[in-house]
């Protein structure tokens, strides 16, 4: 149940970042940073009293049907939450907290600031098996199906947004949202990178069976097992070793310290791995 309330905290942040880098800094702007968002920047240029919220909700209902049968109905479940949300974050914005014009005369800086809040939205919510919906679900699937990176299917995706951006708002304004969207594409891999870090972990400890059953039990992790001789003592020690992704690590960390104050942990950060014996789901 803790778990469960951790992962929606984090998916209302991500949408509540999306939702404000969106209306507070690309749509005033015209920046159609890609996207259904950038779609529904590009129709309300149209349509100014469309509200934006619910033509994005509106864009994404036949997406989330591909996703959930493509990509599974957990990614499908919590991408439907996102998104409605995010939506839901945008609708109040414009109803509550509304702005008739943009918030500086600077576009970079509102284009730096916008995209730097969409791209942390949507790395928080691809990197818990989610996404803010859309177009997104269309970068999980080309993620999952081609190998490619988050970042770089977001751009293969969001270039023809962008040729629509330059036909609507005119070169100057596609070049901000092709500029935009390269800053995105960075953001998303640079953060995606750190959430996704792994670390090879040795444990020294006399609780050995419980760790294992631990960490089969709640990561799902496989581990190596072998004996090594206390140098001061002669005697002979189980050494536990596995990799585990960089978060998974601090709940085993903490796990361990409760169950033996006298283990002894290291871990090493991995730069590549090859195979998937020890990779958690």
């Amino acid at each position: 149940m803790k778990n469960i309330v951790k992962e929606l905290g984090i998916l209302i942040l991500a949408a509540f970042l999306l939702a404000a880098g969106v209306y507070y800094f690309l749509a005033p702007n015209e920046i159609a940073a890609g996207g259904t968002t950038g779609i529904a920047i590009i129709i309300m240029n149209y349509f100014p009293n469309v509200n934006i919220g619910f033509l994005m909700m509106a864009m994404d209902i036949v997406l989330y049907i591909v996703g959930f049968f493509i990509i599974g109905p957990v990614f499908g479940i919590k991408t439907v939450f996102c998104s409605f949300t995010t939506s839901f974050f945008i609708s109040m914005m414009q109803i509550y907290f509304p702005i008739s014009a943009p918030m500086s005369h600077d576009i970079l800086i509102q284009l730096i600031f916008g995209i730097l809040m969409c791209g942390a939205g949507m790395a928080l919510a691809f990197s818990h098996e989610a996404s803010t919906g859309g177009l997104d679900i269309a970068v999980k699937i080309i993620n999952k199906y081609f190998k490619i990176k988050i970042g770089h299917a977001v751009f293969l995706v969001d270039m023809f947004i962008i040729l629509a951006a330059i036909k609507t708002f005119g070169v100057e304004k596609g070049m901000y949202a092709m500029l935009g969207v390269s800053m995105l594409c960075m953001s998303i891999n640079l953060i995606m990178e750190k959430f996704n870090l792994y670390q090879q972990v040795i444990i020294s400890s006399e609780k050995i069976k419980e760790i294992r059953s631990y960490i089969i039990n709640i990561f799902g992790g496989k581990i190596s097992i072998y004996y090594a001789k206390d140098g001061s003592s002669d005697c002979d020690n189980a050494i536990i070793m596995t990799v585990l992704k960089k978060r998974e690590f601090f709940e085993l960390k903490k796990y361990v310290d409760s169950i033996d104050e006298n283990s002894f942990i290291t871990a090493h950060d991995i730069n590549e791995i090859h195979g998937n014996a020890y990779i958690t789901k």
